[in-house]
């Protein structure tokens, strides 16, 4: 991300591995047939595809293909641990997850262990990160 000339902030995206992100389409060699989601390729007929990806990515970390469990293990504890505590930390950020899936942030995306942040999730998740950067001064100001 950068200010081009002064005038224009400019959000550029490359995207290395292509094959994480899927495309629906008909099998290549069969334009009529059944589509189905297929890995997205680097050819110039799916670039349609790849901007809306890159438009995704644009809105935040974990938005297209939903956040893996080991990602947020691995926020959590930056340090190994044993197999005994590495399973207690699986354990207990399944348990997490879990819950923020049954309060509706989150939902199972198609993958192993992936969940992705819903519509009303990044709502709430961005009130919360509002009140958490605001001051309380300004705040008490504005309301008397």
């Amino acid at each position: 991300m950068y200010d081009k000339e002064g005038s224009v902030l400019r959000i550029e995206t490359t995207i290395n591995r292509t094959e994480e992100f899927k495309v629906y389409r008909a099998k290549q060699g069969e334009p009529g047939g059944e589509k189905a989601w297929w890995p997205l390729q680097r050819s110039v007929g799916e670039l349609w595809r790849r901007a809306q990806v890159s438009a995704a990515a644009s809105r935040g970390e974990y938005t297209i293909n939903g956040l893996r469990h080991r990602d947020v293990r691995r926020q959590l504890w930056a340090k190994a641990g044993n197999a005994q505590q590495e399973r207690r930390r699986a354990a207990a950020v399944t348990r997490q997850l879990r819950l923020l899936r049954a309060h509706g942030l989150l939902r199972k995306v198609s993958g192993p262990h992936r969940d992705g942040v819903t519509e009303g999730g990044r709502k709430i998740i961005t009130a919360l990160l509002a009140a958490r950067q605001a001051d309380v001064e300004p705040l008490t100001a504005l309301a008397a």
